[in-house]
């Protein structure tokens, strides 16, 4: 795969994915058997919130390389997002053969603890994967008080109720739901997004796109 192509991929997940989506598959093409291309395209695909299909091209990628592990996590992560967690147990158990320690199986480990409620021990595993790797910081845990006072603030959608994750729902990594009442934001799955750095500002940021997407 050429750095231009690569560079040019990137580019338009940032600024359209279906673009990105479009030069994917223009290189598959030429190259069915690039596993760099199969993992842009699902990056893509998420990105335009296909996630299904992103689920079967990253099965593309560890058939083309079964050492992959980001794939695993992924994959891992789109299931329980699902709430599918026995599927993606067993993703996260052939990551761990492949590499227990990696920093990724570490986050994905802590998002399934996250979906349990069990808040210590994803914390704990957050922290681990930051001392294995700086490059994958812990998510910020920021005042709840004071992040439903900000988004009451600057957002007109009634009563904000902050809330640690979703009990259920067609997503369990959705950041918010609202209704005729308000708004309850989950306040772990905007953290996640921030990893390690932001503030109040920027979760409020984070809640008025969610807002927006729910309006599409």
């Amino acid at each position: 795969m050429r750095r231009s192509d690569s560079e040019a991929i990137e580019a338009a997940i940032e600024d359209d994915a279906d673009e990105a989506i479009r030069l994917c598959e223009a290189l598959l093409d030429e190259d069915e058997g690039d596993a760099d291309v199969w993992a842009y395209l699902a990056e893509a695909q998420l990105a335009a919130g296909r996630s299904r299909r992103a689920l079967e091209t990253l099965a593309q990628v560890v058939e083309l390389d079964p050492e992959w592990i980001e794939a695993y996590t992924l994959r891992a992560e789109i299931l329980m997002d699902q709430d599918r967690g026995d599927a993606a147990s067993i993703e996260l158990d052939v990551a761990a053969d492949i590499d227990a320690e990696d920093p990724r199986l570490l986050r994905a480990r802590a998002l399934a603890a996250e979906i349990a409620g069990d808040f210590a021990a994803a914390d704990a595993l957050y922290r681990e994967a930051e001392e294995t790797d700086v490059l994958w910081p812990a998510p910020p845990r920021l005042n709840r008080s004071a992040m439903s006072r900000a988004i009451a603030a600057q957002i007109d959608a009634g009563p904000v109720l902050i809330e640690e994750m979703p009990g259920s729902g067609p997503s369990r990594l959705r950041m918010l739901d609202r209704d005729g009442k308000g708004l309850t934001v989950y306040a772990r799955n905007v953290e996640r997004e921030l990893d390690g750095g932001g503030a109040i500002e920027d979760v409020v940021m984070l809640v008025e796109e969610a807002l927006e997407d729910l309006g599409d």
